[in-house]
């Protein structure tokens, strides 16, 4: 092992000494804060005493027991600074709460949700009482929880020597690109792009399909259907797609697509849903949490537009049907205004799609295509400019689905609930005539829960590192465990925390995947806080600044700018296709 976290925290052994309310001892353990707490502190000289300089020693903590008569901050805070007098510790958790009244516990947690994030308040006080690294865990729910200026300057300088980042483990291998679209092998500034994977793929070398590669990344745009099969003899294959057909799982070991294929093991298929890679995922977020929150003054009824439609390509897939549907919508109810290429009426192709959306009640926001999982950013165009949806595309966004639907269905008009055209025609008249079901849409939540919770969690995370209250954002669970589509992991490069910590404390990591991930990333600073699994821990290292989450579908950067970043996204794609292919 490389480190031990000493947990000293929700009423265990050492957090009974530290609490008044358990300790009731009249030895040199009990009584005062100085012999409550001299256990605690013994422990932790003499580990440090018997390990070496680099071994990783950390310490649980409670901010506070939350029991009359308990361990309080304040005492919490001297406990700290005692620590810290030891020149024992590497990093404190900090944490709260005692298992000894499971109720309270709770009470606990629903109260403090409504700061969003359990302990970060202590952490603030902990700033001016210690050096010593934090690390935060639990509670995470939106931006709006972290302050933007808390006032307080990060200090980290207790942490421990570390590693350069030139002595990170490489990912190595040979990896080569067959049947990409057109453009991929061209030498462009293209975010996605062979030359791209060249300069940003660590440690790995890409090579021709011919050259005997290690793994070959596979996709649907060859002359020659299935070519890339000839290579699976000698390379691992993993395919991948944003396009409309449906991924080749049994021929090809890792497929990635946007489908959801519930029926297929998440070992062999990943999904993306695509709508993820799009800007306005920011802005919809927000929307959404006004609308939890009741918090909306909305003026979209009284736009003076109808509805609008943006096409800019007839010869898609169904181009006929939508061009259809816009007709008959305006010749038997009110006329659509389109503002793209195809049957552009508004005087030629428009040049900022948000801005002319904001101009309409409604949105016509068909896919090219209709698929499981095929969300594009159609819809999320729309919810972006708070006018009311009418759908067609993923047969799951619909009242009639499955119930995997990545939206919630009564935010939106969906073609998929009705039978025909007319039905469909005479239910938007009535939505647009009648003020309080208009509204009613409005003032529905955009996301599912469950994705609602996966961006609020990792938004927040981002937000905590960057306020500069702590060090280490730890998560004791999968951010997502219920709904949240198949198990799985991803490692990406978070360019955003670079000046920040690192994210560490996985729990849940399958055995044999443990084993797995210590074997390819030869020690990839991986720190388990779980319970008894065999993966070894090794250091905490801000010069990696690697991320591992469990039970996500994705890994999404929200960087400062607010836009998402399809490199980094598919760098995180693609060095654990990489990984998990070798």
């Amino acid at each position: 092992w490389d480190g031990v976290q000493i947990h000293s925290a929700h009423g265990y052994l050492l957090s009974s000494f530290l609490s008044p309310h358990t300790n009731r001892r009249t030895d040199a353990y009990g009584g005062s804060l100085e012999n409550r707490r001299s256990l605690l502190l013994k422990i932790v000289e003499t580990i440090r005493s018997r390990v070496s300089s680099s071994f990783v020693v950390m310490v649980k903590l409670n901010s506070a027991d939350f029991q009359r008569g308990g361990f309080s901050e304040e005492e919490s805070l001297q406990v700290l600074k005692a620590l810290e007098d030891t020149k024992s510790i590497d990093m404190v958790e900090i944490s709260g709460g005692t298992y000894e009244k499971m109720e309270a516990m709770q009470t606990v947690k629903e109260s403090t949700r409504q700061r969003e994030a359990f302990f970060l308040d202590f952490a603030k006080k902990a700033r001016d009482t210690t050096s010593i690294p934090l690390m935060l865990t639990g509670g995470f729910s939106s931006v709006r929880a972290w302050p933007q200026k808390p006032g307080i300057q990060r200090r980290s300088q207790g942490i421990r020597p570390w590693p350069s980042p030139g002595k990170a483990a490489k990912i190595g291998g040979r990896i080569a690109f067959v049947d990409f679209w057109p453009g991929f092998e061209e030498n462009t500034d293209r975010w996605f792009c062979k030359d791209w994977f060249r300069a940003n793929l660590p440690g790995v070398e890409v090579v021709e399909a011919h050259e005997r590669p290690d793994v070959v990344m596979c996709s649907l745009f060859g002359r020659s259907r299935l070519r890339y099969l000839q290579y699976g003899s000698t390379a691992k294959l993993v395919f991948f797609t944003g396009e409309n057909v449906r991924p080749p799982v049994g021929r090809v070991p890792l497929c990635i697509s946007f489908d959801h294929m519930e029926e297929v093991p998440p070992t062999v298929h990943m999904r993306i849903p695509l709508w993820i890679f799009n800007k306005e995922v920011h802005d919809v977020l927000e929307i959404h949490e006004a609308r939890r929150s009741s918090n909306l003054n909305s003026t979209v009824h009284k736009r003076a537009g109808f509805c609008s439609w943006v096409a800019s390509n007839a010869t898609m897939y169904n181009a006929e049907f939508r061009t259809r549907f816009v007709q008959i919508l305006s010749s038997r109810y009110h006329k659509v205004a389109c503002g793209g290429e195809v049957m552009n009426n508004v005087g030629g192709p428009i040049k900022d799609k948000m801005e002319f959306l904001r101009g309409y009640r409604f949105n016509i926001c068909f896919e090219n295509a209709s698929h499981p999982g095929y969300c594009t950013e159609k819809l999320l165009h729309a919810f972006a400019s708070e006018s009311i949806p009418i759908y067609w595309g993923d047969p799951s966004c619909s009242s009639k689905g499955t119930g995997i639907s990545d939206f919630n269905t009564d935010a939106f008009i969906s073609a998929h609930d009705f039978e025909d055209t007319a039905q469909l025609i005479k239910y938007i008249a009535r939505v647009d005539q009648d003020p309080v079901l208009f509204e009613s849409y409005l003032r529905q939540p955009i996301l599912s829960e469950s994705w609602y919770r996966r961006l609020k969690d990792w938004t927040a995370m981002n937000e905590a590192l960057s306020s500069g209250a702590v060090d280490v954002i730890g998560l004791a669970r999968p951010l997502c465990t219920e709904a949240c589509g198949p198990r799985m992991l991803l490692q990406g490069e978070l360019d955003t925390l670079k000046r920040h910590a690192p994210v560490i404390g996985i729990r849940y990591i399958d055995n044999s995947l443990g084993a797995a991930l210590n074997n390819l990333w030869h020690g990839a600073h991986i720190h388990n806080l779980g319970k008894g699994l065999p993966v070894k821990p090794a250091k905490l290292n801000p010069s990696l600044w690697k991320m591992i989450l469990l039970d996500m579908t994705f890994v999404y950067v929200w960087d400062p700018k607010r836009n998402p970043s399809k490199t980094r996204c598919l760098l995180a794609l693609l060095c654990f296709a990489v990984l998990a292919a070798t």
